[in-house]
Order: C-alpha cells, then sequence, then structure tokens
C-alpha cells in the first residue's frame, strides 16, 4: 500500500511538471497579449507570477502553447504580432470582447492553428491572405 502511494504521489508530481513548465518565449507572447489587451481590465485576469498552468483559457502540452481561450473576457486594445510566434498554437479563441486593430498579418502561417474565433470584436482592416490557406 505504501508503495503505491509513493508511486501514485510521484506520478502526479511528474505530470504536474510536465504540463507546468513553458518555453519562455511563449511565456513572453502571452505576457504581450496580457499587457496588449489591458489584462488588469479582464474579468478572468492572470496572476503573472503564477504558474502559465493556472492562467485562465491557457492550455500547454509539452511546455507549448496549444489553446488560448478568453472568448467573453473583456478584452480590449490589439492582438500583439508576437502571436504568430507560438508556433504549437492549435487554438485561439478571442470571441466577444473589445478587441480592435487589425488581424496580424502572418496569423495564417500557424500551421497547428484549427480554431480562430475573433467574431464580435470591433477589428478593422482586411482578413489576411494567411488565413485563407
Amino acid at each position: 500500500m505504501k508503495n503505491s502511494t509513493i508511486l501514485c504521489f510521484a506520478f502526479l508530481f511528474f505530470s504536474f511538471s510536465m504540463f507546468a513548465n513553458i518555453s519562455s518565449s511563449d511565456k513572453e507572447v502571452l505576457v504581450k497579449l496580457y499587457k496588449a489587451t489591458n489584462g488588469n481590465e479582464w474579468i478572468n485576469k492572470w496572476d503573472l507570477s503564477s504558474s502559465v498552468a493556472t492562467w485562465y483559457g491557457v492550455k500547454l502540452q509539452n511546455g507549448k502553447v496549444v489553446s488560448i481561450n478568453l472568448s467573453n473576457n473583456n478584452l480590449t486594445g490589439e492582438i500583439p504580432g508576437e502571436i504568430v510566434k507560438l508556433k504549437s498554437l492549435q487554438e485561439l479563441n478571442l470571441y466577444k470582447n473589445n478587441i480592435s486593430g487589425a488581424i496580424p498579418s502572418d496569423i495564417g502561417n500557424l500551421s497547428e492553428l484549427r480554431i480562430l474565433n475573433l467574431s464580435f470584436n470591433k477589428l478593422s482592416g482586411n482578413i489576411p491572405n494567411s488565413v485563407c490557406k
């Protein structure tokens, strides 16, 4: 019994460690997104001093950001161009916020991106050609 308990705790610790780590470049992009969209005014704010694994709407896999879902969260400002550095991003859902400005021109070059929902915002300009691939 004791061995199985220790094994269980070791597994949980290893699993948490594996998912809690994030590349510094991915974290930097998330912080830029937070600041560019007035994170202090969000409904579900991020504690930038805590682990990214605890940040609302962010999912990690193997130390990389794979999903950002911040729909209906009072984001304002613009989507930073650095968002295209999240090479493992599969989902970007910023539905129903107050984001303005243009969609980053290279966003469609995120080869893993499967879900892009920017509807019900105040975006301007054209949909980048890279999205229409």
